[in-house]
């Protein structure tokens, strides 16, 4: 099972993240900050600099929502993440590494809330059916 999320994670990080190369070379300590992009299935490109905003756009996506690691994943460190998305990305991009690796466990995190919701609230539906029954019932 985690062999195969593992898997999954590479192919999404492979068809659908794109990375920026710096065209400016570093010199007396000005670096630029690393961008990534998420790909969508008609050919545009959407660019992040922060993983907040990356991680939003990723659980809004239906590409990662069809992953399900939001479900899946249970550690608060995502290291099943960080091993995946390494394999994809050479050392020489840590900035971006980190950003991609912040950005999936972010929306990874938003999937898992967002079905702690749906699961209380159709238990909370289901408690309020059953005491009607149950009051309905009683009379």
């Amino acid at each position: 099972m985690a062999e195969d999320k593992h898997l999954q994670i590479v192919d999404f990080v492979r068809q659908r993240i794109v990375f920026a190369a710096d065209a400016n070379p570093i010199f007396l300590g000005q670096t630029s900050k690393p961008k990534v992009g998420l790909s969508t299935s008609d050919g545009t490109t959407s660019w992040f600099d922060d993983a907040e905003s990356f991680g939003i756009a990723l659980a809004d996506d239906a590409g990662f929502q069809a992953m399900q690691l939001g479900t899946w994943l249970r550690t608060a460190d995502g290291s099943l993440i960080a091993e995946a998305v390494s394999t994809v990305l050479p050392p020489s991009y840590r900035p971006e590494y980190q950003l991609v690796v912040d950005g999936l466990k972010i929306a990874a995190s938003h999937q898992r809330e967002a079905g702690w919701q749906r699961a209380t609230g159709v238990a909370a539906l289901a408690i309020v059916l059953g005491l009607s029954i149950w009051i309905s019932r009683s009379d």
